[in-house]
């Protein structure tokens, strides 16, 4: 997992381009396209280099910033980049917004057609905003708890080793057929199975 951390400062207003009837579909990425935003677009350009890059040490990586700093808005920055520029399918899911996370059958469902739908565009991105509510971390001071979390005994670390599993699968067929970008207030909120593996 690569990590970047926002800082606030070297913000630039940036001009946005039309976009086209297509984009629209996608509400996130018309927003991203839409709305005029202030950013610091040496993060966004470092971002999107290493995404696009053919091959990279991990398929993920974190971007970690306390609330209201502007993770969101640098994912629409990144997506407006990768979509004009790059012309890459990107997919957003905000995990705040999932209604039904504790149902381990249906999250996998979930996590598989984001995957397939993903590989069936590529090169793709995935956003995960705000993974922490979908992918939280499993800390206990019980050996017994941490013992059961390491050999994915709860919902969370399942769900993250299937991400991780189908992510690595579709990236054994094409290494640079999905990239993901995970977003938090601290990456110790995140699952540890996403560190565990190289991810």
């Amino acid at each position: 997992l690569s990590s970047w951390k926002y800082s606030t400062h070297d913000k630039i207003k940036l001009a946005l381009p039309l976009f086209t009837q297509d984009m629209k579909k996608n509400s996130f990425i018309s927003q991203s396209l839409n709305v005029e935003v202030i950013m610091n677009d040496l993060l966004v350009d470092q971002i999107c280099q290493y995404l696009t890059l053919p091959v990279t040490p991990s398929s993920c990586l974190v971007l970690e910033g306390n609330a209201g700093m502007g993770k969101t808005t640098i994912l629409r920055e990144v997506t407006k980049e990768l979509t004009l520029k790059h012309l890459k399918y990107v997919k957003y899911l905000d995990c705040d917004s999932l209604i039904d996370s504790s149902n381990m059958g249906k999250m996998k469902q979930l996590i598989q057609d984001w995957c397939s739908s993903c590989y069936w565009y590529s090169p793709s991105v995935l956003l995960l905003d705000n993974a922490a509510s979908l992918f939280p971390s499993i800390k206990s001071d019980d050996p017994q708890q941490q013992t059961m979390s390491q050999r994915g005994g709860s919902t969370a670390t399942k769900l993250a080793l299937f991400l991780v599993t189908m992510v690595e699968t579709i990236s054994k067929k094409s290494s640079n057929a999905i990239r993901i970008i995970i977003t938090t207030q601290n990456t110790n909120a995140i699952n540890t199975a996403f560190f565990d593996k190289h991810f």
